[in-house]
C-alpha cells in the first residue's frame, strides 16, 4: 500500500473551476478527507488531496497518480501546477485541521 499527497493549484481559478477540479479529483479516487485520530475525519486544505494506492510506491506509481490529477485538472480550462509526493507508511503529521463535522 502506498499513500500520496497531491496539491493542485489552478491559476486564475474561479468557483466553477474549483468545483470541476473537486469533482474530477473525487472521480479519480482522490479525497480531501483524512483520518486524523480519535475517530475524527479531517478535511485537507483546498487544493490538497489524499490518494491511497494498492500498488507499490515508486517513481512509476507517483507518475501515475500525478497523471490522474492532471487529467482531473484539464477539464477546468485553467492553467495548473501539480505536486505529488509519496507519504511514507501513510503517516502524516496533522496540525490544526478541522474535523469534517465542524465544516460549514
Amino acid at each position: 500500500m502506498a499513500f500520496f499527497l497531491t496539491i493542485v493549484q489552478l491559476h486564475d481559478a474561479n468557483p466553477t473551476a474549483d468545483r470541476k477540479l473537486q469533482s474530477g479529483m473525487e472521480a479519480a479516487g482522490f479525497s480531501r478527507h483524512l483520518n486524523c485520530g480519535d475517530a475524527d475525519t479531517c478535511i485537507l486544505p483546498d487544493s490538497a488531496y489524499w490518494y491511497s494506492s494498492s500498488r507499490a510506491g515508486d517513481d512509476i506509481e507517483t507518475a501515475r497518480i500525478n497523471e490522474l490529477a492532471r487529467r482531473a485538472a484539464g477539464p477546468t480550462g485553467k492553467r495548473f501546477s501539480i505536486l505529488t509526493v509519496e507519504v511514507a507508511r501513510g503517516i502524516a503529521m496533522i496540525w490544526d485541521l478541522d474535523p469534517v463535522s465542524q465544516q460549514k
